[in-house]
Formats: structure tokens, C-alpha cells, sequence
């Protein structure tokens, strides 16, 4: 095990701890599966020969999840779906993508290491260098070769532009771009999504509806009711 690039955050860090959004409405945020989701957030476990065995690690930490519990996720665990969603755009295959981001993990100490800053360093040159060993072309679809090395290609670094980190490299506030130029803020001093631009909530309202968003995601990415929702489209002009 490597040295870690950074030091990680105290136990009770409300980053890691303490839940601000349902995986049921970040999947309608982010336009995601749920099922897909669960499995990045939760896992997979399954009984062969009477012991339980892991067949998927999680890479996004929540809460619950277990014996129909509703599975809540904290500001590390919405910024590592966010990124795998972009690797999942960019082409990744998702399988692949979780083992590279334990083997980083473990080598340095950072997890999820998708919220952290060092990502963009780290873990370019480990995608290119499994790609090459495992004969798995598909990891290089999220990068790109420049004269300097690895770095992650256009859709990739999109997504990351929307995070902000504190003096350590981790991660403070996502920003989630949404349909019609709406762009909606997940933080852990705040439970919910709520909106950067524009500021009125009826106005992007107004503009996801155009961009075609339903009532109900709409409700979701602004943290209103169903009913506030259709409120704010009546008064269209």
C-alpha cells in the first residue's frame, strides 16, 4: 500500500456521514437507472455454496439499503456517481471502471478517491495502464494522450468542472448541469439539491420543462412539491 496523497477528513465528517439525497432522486437527477445506481452505491452480494460472496463493490459510499431500507447518499457518495455516470457517458465499461478505482484507492489511501482532486492525476494513467495490461480497450474512452501523459477526455472533465473541493482536495459542493441550462448544487450544509442558475426557482422550473423534464424530476432537482412544480409552469406566460 502506497502513501496517501492526502489526508483523510475526521470520522464524523458530515461529507461522509451525513445523508443529503434518496439514490430513488439522484437517479432522477442524473437521468440514471436505479437499478445501476444501487450497484455502484450498494453492491452486490449473492450465497454460493452457503457463503455470502461480494460480486460487486460499491464505489460510492450510502446508508441502508438493507431489508428494504431506502438507500441515502452523502455529498463523497452523490460526487462518485456523478463521476461514474460520466465514465459510463464517455463509453467506460462499468465493471472495469470499479476495479481501477479500488486498486487507486487502496494504493492511496483515498476513498472514494472519485471526490477527490488528486482523481484527475491519478486516475488516467491507471485506466491507460490497466487498458494495456488486461486488453481492456474500453477504459480508454473517458481519456485522452497528451504530450504530458493520461488525462481525461471532454465529457469526463465536464462533470468534474462541476466540483468544488476544500484546502485538502476534497470534495465541498457538486453541481449537477440539468436540462435547460439549470444547474443544481448538492452540498452537506444543505439536505437536497437547490439552484445555482438561475436563482429562481420558478424560472428553472420553467426552463426543464421546456427542455423536456418531467413534474416529478423537476420536483426532485429543485426540492419542491409536484405541486409547486405545476404552480411555477402555470404562470408561464
Amino acid at each position: 500500500m502506497g502513501q496517501p496523497l492526502a489526508p483523510m477528513p475526521h470520522a464524523d465528517d458530515p461529507r461522509w456521514t451525513r445523508p443529503i439525497i434518496t439514490l430513488l432522486n439522484i437517479s432522477a437527477l442524473l437521468d440514471v437507472g436505479y437499478e445501476l445506481l444501487k450497484l455502484w452505491a450498494v453492491g452486490e452480494s449473492r450465497t454460493v455454496l452457503g457463503t455470502r460472496v461480494t460480486v460487486h463493490h460499491p464505489v460510492a459510499p450510502s446508508m441502508g439499503g438493507s431489508h428494504g431500507m431506502q438507500v441515502l447518499v452523502p455529498l463523497v457518495g452523490v460526487a462518485a456517481l456523478v463521476f461514474m455516470k460520466a465514465m459510463r457517458d464517455a463509453g467506460a465499461p462499468g465493471d472495469a471502471v470499479t476495479g481501477v478505482l479500488r486498486e487507486v484507492e487502496d494504493r492511496h489511501r483515498l476513498r472514494p478517491v472519485a471526490a477527490h482532486s488528486a482523481a484527475r492525476a491519478v486516475l488516467p494513467p491507471a485506466l491507460a495502464t490497466v487498458a494495456e495490461e488486461e486488453d481492456r480497450p474500453g477504459l480508454l474512452a473517458p481519456i485522452e494522450r497528451t504530450d504530458d501523459g493520461w488525462r481525461f477526455g471532454p465529457v469526463v472533465q465536464r462533470a468534474l468542472g462541476g466540483f468544488s473541493y476544500d484546502l485538502h482536495g476534497w470534495v465541498e459542493a457538486v453541481d449537477v448541469p440539468l436540462a435547460g441550462e439549470v444547474t443544481v448544487r448538492l452540498s452537506a450544509d444543505a439536505e437536497g439539491p437547490r439552484t445555482v442558475t438561475p436563482r429562481d426557482p420558478v424560472d428553472a422550473a420553467q426552463a426543464m420543462f421546456r427542455g423536456g423534464q418531467s413534474v416529478a424530476t423537476i420536483a426532485v432537482a429543485l426540492g419542491l412539491s409536484p405541486e409547486d412544480v405545476e404552480s411555477a409552469l402555470r404562470r408561464q406566460v
